[in-house]
């Protein structure tokens, strides 16, 4: 079956060709980025402002002089000064002259940064949050207010329907800001309709996954195909899933699959595993391989049991799998608890709340330790004498 399944997904990546398969959002390699360069000279008065201002070394003051010839220092102070005001930190400000050395040299920064600054604060937005999020796109900054920003938050707000969720969105996806998001989005929704995608299920992707919109459409039908022939379902949540993860580029797949193979993550069982959970492509190679060498070679398990609970993959192992881990090794050496009358998987995926419920405050009376274990406060040293398929 799982034989088919592949011979299908290469049907389908004959059928419609990718006219890329870089990575990056195309209309970020269409967008003009503007910044002043200069021939290398350290003579330049840039080059000492940057050292003694931002603490920069000789060499990476040099660098960035290139990209920039400050005409008022004056102005670029003012610029350093209205970040401070907003509670962006030295740290951060030195980022950002590091990235988009050009910030430095915006006219009137009073007028045209802190207008932006005001509208993100009228979202709701605060100035830590602010920082946080320019920290994560200082290019936004050099996009305009009224024609590019305002349009795109409106529009953004029209699936999400309220501020909350809006700044929700821009917190975690600023980058979504630096494109004209109706002109870009909106063939891409088109053609989810046409593929019969349910409209709450539109508004749930823009409001959690919405760098899936932003590619070209003929990438994303290419997704969608893919999914159809795999079996999902449109009209289930799953299916956006499985589209956001079938747009990575071919060689990104491949990176993936390879991960998991050395493992020993059989293609079939690499196949099952993502038409459970998707989003277990979605992982970086380095989670990948940190999480696979917990699972298989400190509790043992054997690969395919990461088949059958694929979203183990998608949580935090340092927030959630070692300490539920650590509370268990708590119970399993003091005789509470059989292994083997435990599904460890399956107890690592449950909810906080109920695993605390069932293994931490049920025993918590007689065991006081388990909160330090639940907490991450004691070190998980092993399943001793575990079977090697935890699930069976």
């Amino acid at each position: 079956m799982f034989r088919f399944l592949c011979k299908q997904l290469l049907i389908v990546r004959t059928r419609v060709p990718l006219t890329t398969t870089r990575p990056h959002f195309w209309f970020l390699q269409t967008q003009s980025l503007k910044s002043v360069s200069e021939s290398t000279n350290e003579k330049s008065p840039t080059v000492p402002y940057l050292v003694n201002s931002f603490g920069f070394s000789l060499e990476s003051a040099t660098k960035v002089s290139r990209k920039i010839k400050i005409k008022s220092f004056k102005e670029a102070d003012a610029v350093v000064e209205l970040f401070r005001k907003h509670g962006f930190s030295y740290a951060q400000i030195t980022d950002f002259v590091t990235k988009r050395p050009s910030l430095l040299v915006i006219a009137n920064p009073e007028q045209t940064l802190k207008s932006k600054f005001e509208f993100f604060k009228s979202l709701g937005i605060s100035d830590p949050e602010l920082a946080k999020m320019i920290s994560r796109c200082p290019s936004l900054l050099s996009r305009d207010l009224e024609n590019q920003i305002i349009p795109s938050c409106h529009f953004i707000k029209t699936f999400v329907h309220s501020d909350e969720k809006l700044v929700t969105v821009l917190k975690r996806y600023p980058i979504i800001l630096l494109c004209n998001v109706e002109e870009v989005i909106s063939p891409n929704i088109l053609m989810l309709r046409t593929y019969g995608i349910p409209e709450p299920n539109i508004s749930m992707l823009i409001s959690s996954h919405p760098l899936a919109l932003m590619r070209k459409p003929v990438s994303l039908e290419v997704a969608i195909l893919k999914a159809k022939n795999l079996g999902f379902n449109p009209e289930s949540k799953g299916f956006l899933s499985s589209v956001e993860m079938l747009a990575l580029s071919e060689s990104t797949w491949e990176k993936k699959m390879v991960a998991y193979k050395n493992f020993g993550l059989s293609e079939g069982e690499f196949f099952l595993a993502f038409k459970l959970q998707p989003l277990f492509v979605k992982s970086s190679e380095k989670k990948i391989k940190k999480l696979m060498d917990f699972f298989v070679k400190k509790l043992g398990w054997s690969a395919s049991v990461l088949s059958k609970y694929p979203n183990l993959m998608i949580l935090s192992l340092e927030r959630r799998i070692i300490p539920r881990c650590s509370v268990l090794q708590i119970l399993f050496s003091k005789g509470i608890l059989l292994k083997k009358d435990v599904n460890i998987p399956s107890e690592l995926n449950k909810s906080g709340k109920f695993f605390l419920t069932k293994f931490v405050t049920k025993y918590q009376d007689k065991i006081p330790e388990l909160m330090d274990a639940q907490q991450g406060r004691i070190v998980f040293t092993g399943f001793h004498n575990e079977s090697k398929d935890a699930s069976e």
